[in-house]
């Protein structure tokens, strides 16, 4: 039985309890808009093509950054407790990307960012 007739059936039987809204929740982070791991996969292209396209943007702007790493730290803290996992998709790359790393400037890291995911 496909996901989305469980969610219709499980909403007829049981309007707006617990069980129904976490399985749509989860629905909704596993595949609207190409799900939560897509959302933060993109938030970290957008750090690469900004780093690369607009540096000077984000040194008279130093505080997007830090804005473009709490959101991923809290769409990825969503995933993860809501035991999101990304569903089987045909990738050639790893799958969200790690976020990406500032360089080194005179041997000292200028970004700690959050784990690798």
């Amino acid at each position: 039985m496909q996901f989305s007739k469980l969610l219709a059936q499980l909403r007829d039987i049981f309007p707006k309890t617990s069980a129904y809204v976490l399985y749509q929740t989860r629905d909704v982070m596993s595949w609207y808009e190409g799900g939560i791991f897509k959302r933060i996969d993109e938030n970290r292209e957008l750090v690469e093509l900004l780093r690369r396209d607009a540096p000077q943007f984000l040194e008279k702007n130093s505080w997007v950054e830090g804005w473009l790493l709490s959101h991923d730290n809290f769409l990825f803290k969503i995933a993860e407790v809501a035991q999101v996992v990304d569903p089987p998709r045909l990738r050639q790359t790893p799958f969200p990307r790690p976020y990406p790393q500032k360089e080194l400037k005179n041997d000292v890291v200028t970004n700690v960012s959050s784990a690798d995911y």
